[in-house]
């Protein structure tokens, strides 16, 4: 199965790059020519998209990074993902299993499973593209659960624990938890963001209005 992405993300990830950035992206040079794509309706092939977000992370400093990432979860994928809930999420819990099932529609080359071991609930996620550095997709992951659960709480929240095969998540993450020396470790295999099973009860105070169309 060849990875997908929404043709809509593709144009918010480059419209993004040109307002946080102040620079433009020449599309072609990237293979990133995503208007037929979303005049069809049609998804995207990932790989011209993870070969050109691997290029942003050899290219831009952390503060740029986390900046971009920032605005287009923020100003994209949340607002998105939030208008495909069947029904408002609960509490946070809820918020997440809500986050995964569209997450199996909108990147269904990439799963998320959930395993609650003690106190500690573990999101894990499975890499988007073999034989590629998959550190960009990694961190958005990390960083789209937690700007979540910002959203659904109205604050600002850490995350646990990270577990990473991502070298350079130590650092990029490192804005995501308490204490990065102690709370992001290495691990082979997949990326996992681990939170306390005390956060997951908690109610989310999103606005009615988000939802008085469902």
């Amino acid at each position: 199965m060849i990875p997908l992405v929404s043709a809509q993300l593709v144009k918010a990830i480059l419209s993004g790059y040109q307002k946080v950035l102040g620079k433009t992206v020449d599309i072609e040079a990237f293979g990133l020519s995503y208007h037929i794509y979303e005049q069809n309706s049609y998804y995207f092939p990932s790989k011209p998209l993870i070969v050109f977000l691997n290029f942003l992370h050899h290219t831009l400093s952390t503060k740029q990074l986390v900046d971009f990432y920032t605005y287009i979860i923020n100003n994209f994928a949340i607002p998105h993902y939030l208008a495909q809930c069947s029904s408002k999420p609960t509490n946070v819990r809820d918020s997440l299993q809500k986050m995964i099932e569209i997450s199996r529609i909108q990147a269904p080359s990439a799963q998320i499973t959930l395993e609650e071991n003690s106190d500690i609930f573990w999101l894990k996620r499975t890499q988007v593209i073999h034989g590629l550095d998959d550190t960009p997709s990694d961190f958005v992951f990390v960083l789209f659960v937690q700007l979540w659960i910002n959203t659904m709480l109205g604050k600002a929240v850490k995350i646990h624990k990270i577990h990473t095969p991502s070298k350079s998540l130590f650092t990029l993450g490192a804005l995501t938890v308490t204490n990065p020396q102690t709370d992001i470790h290495y691990q082979k295999g997949f990326t996992s963001v681990g939170l306390l099973t005390s956060l997951l009860e908690r109610e989310t105070t999103l606005p009615n209005e988000y939802f008085e169309n469902l």
